[in-house]
């Protein structure tokens, strides 16, 4: 195998294989799942599921077409569907892995910092009055 065969195959396969490993990092590492569970618990797989249908329904417009996978033949929508569905479905893994494991990711506050009203000088260091 030359090296530009080497390097075709290579970016083929990441290219098929990104949105992945894109979903499988950020939810490893960027989602706090251990505040997420309660959400979804307390209702919030709804919407969740809801965008997964939709997410599925947009992707079936955008590229009609249907799949072939072993022989099998998927219409289209349905393998959208699938694909949203199980895409959905490793995200909530990578989330059981990481309570398992107890990773957390670190809090990032997007808040300033309080305001510093002391009105000393910076020379000095004495307080104004």
């Amino acid at each position: 195998m030359n090296t530009q065969t080497w390097a075709a195959t290579t970016v083929a396969i990441l290219k098929a294989w990104a949105p992945l490993i894109v979903l499988t990092v950020w939810c490893l590492f960027a989602v706090n799942w251990r505040k997420a569970w309660p959400v979804l618990a307390a209702g919030g797989g709804l919407p969740l599921t809801l965008i997964v249908f939709m997410v599925a329904l947009v992707w079936s417009e955008i590229y009609p077409r249907p799949l072939t996978v072993a022989g099998v033949t998927l219409a289209n929508g349905w393998w959208q569907l699938m694909a949203t569905g199980l895409y959905a479905g490793w995200g909530l893994f990578c989330g059981w892995v990481q309570g398992v494991y107890g990773w957390e990711p670190a809090t990032v506050s997007l808040e300033p910092p309080p305001a510093d009203h002391s009105h000393t000088t910076k020379v000095t260091g004495i307080k104004a009055d």
